[in-house]
């Protein structure tokens, strides 16, 4: 087995190239499954093999020794977490912006509730003043 660069996200190490079933060099990606996320697996580029040729193995590109998924696991998790924090920070600013809003349409609405009165108030001031004058 030969050794090429691939790049996962800002993961820079290499990964082992592996061929599969039909000769062909196989691709790699990131697994996007529930039962295994963020896993790095080979797949066959042409399909004739079925998708799924094997779970990746990485190299690290400084000491030259094998580490496994977990490291790779580990980073994409340190970003989601970061990500999810982010978000949750983001969706409580939100919920913060919803109640001012819902409380400023409240005042608006009882303004416009004392605008309708007012206004009755005056069309009934002015037909009375009207008669007066007849």
């Amino acid at each position: 087995m030969s050794v090429s660069s691939g790049t996962m996200g800002s993961w820079d190490g290499t990964y082992l190239k592996v061929n599969c079933r039909c000769r062909q060099s196989s691709g790699v990606q990131i697994s996007k499954s529930q039962g295994n996320p963020n896993k790095l697996y080979y797949y066959c580029r042409d399909n004739k093999c079925g998708t799924f040729i094997r779970w990746g193995i990485l190299k690290s590109s400084n000491s030259g020794t094998f580490v496994g998924q977990r490291q790779s696991n580990d980073r994409w998790k340190i970003c989601i977490a970061r990500v999810f924090n982010e978000t949750k920070d983001e969706i409580i600013k939100l919920k913060e912006d919803s109640k001012m809003l819902h409380a400023k349409l409240e005042k608006i609405e009882v303004l416009l509730g004392n605008l309708k009165t007012t206004v009755k108030l005056l069309i009934v001031v002015l037909v009375l003043v009207s008669i007066k004058w007849e």
